[in-house]
């Protein structure tokens, strides 16, 4: 049997600009995984960055999540950071980060180390991270998102384009771990499928 913890609940979070920016030293709130960052934005007026220009957006009178401040409405792209331990046990298996699904470019960091990177919206993402943990020790994760608006650009005609598939209005706004996220302690030697 694997041994599975889901690590959803409270994570640190802060917004930025892209994820050019390096993951922050202080966060500035909390935020409940899974949900994107720029969840309450969906439901009323927020400006998004499409190929360079800010374009007003008008949505609903409502906040899904009243408690996060009304900057991340906005964020281009955010950190999410929070701590996990890995059983020392488990010294000898193989340790695995895997995400339901992160929106949409996504970045992660195991103990300050970037161990992958993924554009993805809908799919899961995993990543083996035995090398990166220590065993008996506290971990530290973060995961920086950014919005699918980031990756649009404009062709010789002067239309929006974007190479990632998004699905609906709601697929092409979030940004943000959106779906579970849990840690795999496997085997060395397991059948992946």
């Amino acid at each position: 049997m694997r041994n599975t913890t889901c690590l959803n609940g409270f994570w640190d979070f802060s917004p930025a600009s892209s994820l050019e920016e390096a993951p922050p030293a202080a966060y500035d709130g909390r935020i409940c995984v899974p949900s994107p960052f720029n969840v309450n934005s969906f439901s009323h007026s927020y400006n998004k960055h499409i190929a360079g220009e800010s374009v007003t957006v008008q949505g609903g009178d409502f906040r899904l999540y009243p408690e996060y401040p009304v900057e991340w409405d906005s964020a281009q792209a955010g950190y999410y950071r929070r701590t996990f331990t890995v059983p020392a046990e488990a010294a000898g298996q193989r340790v695995f980060l895997r995400f339901d699904a992160v929106a949409y470019r996504s970045r992660y960091w195991v103990n300050g180390q970037q161990i992958g990177e993924d554009c993805e919206g809908f799919l899961p993402i995993e990543w083996e991270i035995t090398d990166f943990v220590k065993f008996g020790a506290e971990n530290e994760l973060v995961v920086g998102a950014e919005r699918l608006s980031m990756l649009v650009w404009k062709d010789a005609d002067g239309r929006n384009r974007c190479d990632y598939p998004h699905g609906s209005f709601w697929g092409g706004h979030i940004a943000g771990i959106w779906q579970d996220c849990w840690l795999d302690i496997r085997p060395a030697i397991f059948v992946p499928d």
